[in-house]
């Protein structure tokens, strides 16, 4: 087993956004000069994003069952809360023109259309867990086939516009609807402030992350609690 803990160096900024749905009517955003015709260029590729993405979710839900529409519309309300308090909140408080609030938002919206498109999509599912899972709010989880009967995990959080990250990797067991826990080291007790403690319960395509004790791991409001869902190709 192996765990790696995450030094947060104080004041740096770790917020990713990885995809960009309209690159090429943002970059023509970025050349106008007149920050008030640049905020209504902005404005205007965030409401088609916006649109783009309710399409995206409407499509997406009619194809799920009552189970899983019930979870997608839980999960979406969940993500436009955490949106807006990311791109709302204080780090944009200096933004009295509206101008990065936008930005932001319209970033964070073409994230989401790239996570529900490959995530909630319905795809074939390969017959090991290998692959890619993400949680859509900025987790990530990888397993990877080492030999032929063993496989290992890594998982990195990102969460929100500051410095709380978190990394953690280790052997993974391959059992399906099934709770078990990983622990960095075999005498780790829950107690047990600098041990990190993690149970794992996978279903086909989907593995749920419940954090037990895993701190040290992690800046202080990241956490690596969550459902990941596998990202098909």
């Amino acid at each position: 087993m192996n765990a790696r803990l995450v030094l947060i160096p104080t004041g740096i900024l770790c917020f990713v956004i990885s995809l960009s749905v309209h690159a090429e009517s943002t970059d023509e955003c970025k050349g106008i000069g007149i920050e008030k015709t640049k905020r209504n260029c902005y404005s205007e590729a965030y409401k088609k994003s916006d649109r783009i993405l309710n399409s995206t979710y409407k499509d997406i839900k009619s194809k799920l069952n009552p189970t899983e529409q019930k979870e997608l519309i839980s999960v979406q309300r969940d993500w436009i809360l955490y949106r807006d308090s990311i791109c709302e909140g204080p780090l944009y408080s200096y933004d009295t023109s509206g101008l990065e609030t936008l930005i932001c938002k319209l970033q964070s919206t073409d994230d989401r259309i790239g996570y529900l498109r490959t995530v909630w999509k319905k795809g074939s599912f390969p017959d090991t867990p290998v692959g890619e899972y993400l949680d859509g709010f900025g987790g990530n989880l990888r397993i990877i086939k080492v030999s032929e009967n063993k496989f290992e995990f890594s998982m990195e959080v990102v969460r929100g516009p500051t410095a709380h990250i978190g990394e953690v990797s280790g052997q993974w067991q391959t059992k399906q609807n099934v709770k078990w826990r990983w622990k960095s080291e075999a005498e780790c007790q829950d107690t047990d402030m600098e041990c990190c403690i993690l149970e794992f319960k996978s279903s086909q395509a989907k593995i749920e992350v419940k954090e037990i004790s895993c701190q040290y791991y992690h800046g202080a409001r990241a956490y690596f609690d969550g459902v990941y869902r596998y990202k098909f190709r």
